[in-house]
């Protein structure tokens, strides 16, 4: 069982060895993805995991009475899943004519925080979008683990060939939007325990079904962390915390929505479109965490080399290399509601 930690116990233990440059890029990183921060990693030591799920049990029954017995049964059926690291990460190059340059200011710093800026976009990107069909060398994201899953997990707001029109300049009726609600409970109703953690979407969406509660008079905005949010006993802790989600719902559930933004080229979504019926419909993606639902995976920590000299003497590098990848075990870890026009 390999350590399991989060970006920023991996920020607190550079900072406790001394490695102030490498604990400052890595808090840069979790500052600027919020997916990162939510996910424990495990820390493999290896490149690649591999876990045995279970994908049927067998059958048993009742004795057909006095002198029967009740029949041999087989063995569970079994699948494999596998999962790799890919190595995220940066080099940044700086002569020494700039570096020297006291009119320049902090070039090299500015450079590896683009870099690190850079990083965090790629890793949202590929969290949701990751799909070794167009890119064998990055981690498979959630898009792609879904449309690996059984085709229950995808939850349609109308059907398949239909969409659910909740806009309000479509003047759904009432029974529209409570259809709405139901759907959203059916799709988390997919996942294991029929509860998560996260849903990912867009801002579109988040701000349609913020529409609908209030069409309905059901919304009731609350601050995440108020008292007695999730229980009377809470568990208390120094860490400081993600961005946190712009929305809770079902609060019963305590479900925390994401807005994933926008793409590095700040113009495309991270959570694009589906087409139900030549209609550009939003998903929402729902996700339990942790193990054996779905966590990250690291051969090894952020390592953060440099800045150095280089052999030429003339240019220093830094290099941030992470060996980072996602993995998850059981068959119930993601859900999606499809279909649903929101804008």
């Amino acid at each position: 069982m390999g350590t399991i930690l989060n970006l920023y116990d991996v920020m607190r233990q550079k900072s406790e060895k001394g490695d102030d440059y490498g604990a400052a890029v890595v808090e840069m990183f979790a500052q600027q993805c919020d997916p990162a921060t939510m996910l424990s990693f495990k820390t493999l030591g290896t490149t690649e995991v591999k876990h045995r799920t279970t994908t049927a049990i067998p059958t048993v029954g009742f004795r057909q009475g006095r002198g029967t017995s009740f029949g041999s049964i087989s063995g569970t059926s079994n699948a494999q899943v596998t999962d790799s690291v890919y190595n995220l990460g940066a080099q940044i190059d700086m002569d020494k004519t700039d570096v020297r340059d006291k009119e320049a200011g902090d070039m090299l710093g500015e450079r590896t925080q683009q870099a690190v800026k850079a990083m965090s976009w790629t890793f949202l990107d590929y969290f949701m979008n990751g799909d070794h069909a167009t890119e064998p060398h990055g981690f498979e994201g959630i898009k792609v683990r879904l449309a690996n899953s059984a085709s229950g997990q995808i939850v349609y707001g109308n059907t398949s060939s239909a969409e659910l029109d909740v806009r309000a300049s479509a003047s759904p009726s009432d029974a529209t939007l409570y259809s709405f609600l139901d759907q959203i409970d059916a799709a988390i109703d997919q996942l294991d325990g029929s509860t998560g953690d996260i849903a990912l979407t867009s801002s579109d969406f988040i701000a349609t079904l913020r529409s609908v509660l209030r069409r309905l008079g059901k919304y009731n905005e609350r601050p995440v962390e108020a008292t007695g949010k999730f229980g009377s006993v809470r568990r208390q802790t120094s860490a400081v915390k993600p961005t946190g989600p712009v929305l809770i719902y079902p609060e019963d559930k305590g479900l925390k929505w994401y807005d994933m933004g926008l793409k590095a080229d700040q113009s495309t979504r991270v959570v694009g479109t589906d087409t139900v019926n030549s209609v550009s419909c939003r998903p929402v993606y729902f996700v339990k965490l942790g193990y054996p639902y779905v966590h990250g995976i690291q051969q090894y920590s952020m390592e953060i080399d440099g800045p150095s000299w280089l052999d030429d003497k003339v240019t220093q590098r830094i290099v941030i290399d992470w060996p980072v990848g996602l993995h998850h075990v059981h068959n119930k870890s993601i859900s999606k509601l499809a279909g649903v026009r929101v804008a």
